[in-house]
């Protein structure tokens, strides 16, 4: 007869918890209290928070539990409040935000690491969109995986902001990157080096026409 091990205390994961590169980075809505004994052996070394202030009760458990807080909302913020102008007032987060979100996930320094913001759809869907494009995901993936989690709140602006963000203005710490991220640069680029041996080798057949 199997005997059912039953834990002392329910564990309850936040709203929307889920790891996008387990066992390093992970995603959630907004954290309460019963999360507690779900999250406490993740072994979180940071929480990043796309929202405003954390409240007293997130605070007193990051110094508890030795995690660093790191707070890209800003309480008041509003589109185009980046610099942007009008041109920018459609955007769910300014762009510095992004940039120094994406630096600190993909830190290695700072991992396990949390990202939530005030629902763990729109500004964390968002970020982690724009992360899977730097990880070559195909736009479609990418939309089906926002949508996921998004259900009936998702929002086309958010995917088109994702679509045509620019890569090209991230700084990411090269000497800090985690070493599975190296390893599937290292994969992409021999896939893209195959692909265009394949294409030259094609071109220098001789054709029987």
């Amino acid at each position: 007869m199997t005997t059912m091990i039953i834990p002392p205390f329910p564990l309850n994961p936040p709203d929307l918890f889920s790891p996008v590169v387990a066992p390093h980075i992970y995603r959630s809505g907004p954290l309460q209290p019963l999360n507690r004994p779900f999250l406490t052996p993740l072994n979180l070394r940071t929480i990043i928070l796309l929202h405003a202030d954390p409240t007293r009760t997130l605070q007193a458990y990051a110094a508890e539990q030795g995690i660093r807080l790191v707070q890209l909302g800003e309480a008041g913020w509003k589109p185009g409040d980046d610099g942007e102008g009008d041109e920018g007032g459609w955007r769910v987060m300014g762009e510095d935000v992004v940039r120094e979100g994406i630096r600190q996930v993909l830190d290695r320094r700072n991992h396990p690491v949390l990202v939530i913001d005030s629902s763990g759809i729109q500004e964390t869907g968002t970020l982690f969109g724009i992360l899977r494009k730097l990880q070559h995901w195909s736009f479609a993936s990418i939309v089906i995986e926002y949508r996921l989690f998004a259900g009936p709140n998702a929002r086309y602006v958010n995917e088109q902001y994702i679509e045509i963000f620019d890569l090209g203005t991230l700084e990411i710490d090269e000497e800090h990157l985690p070493e599975w991220w190296v390893e599937q640069e290292k994969m992409w680029e021999e896939e893209c080096r195959g692909v265009e041996s394949k294409r030259k080798a094609l071109e220098e057949t001789p054709s029987n026409t």
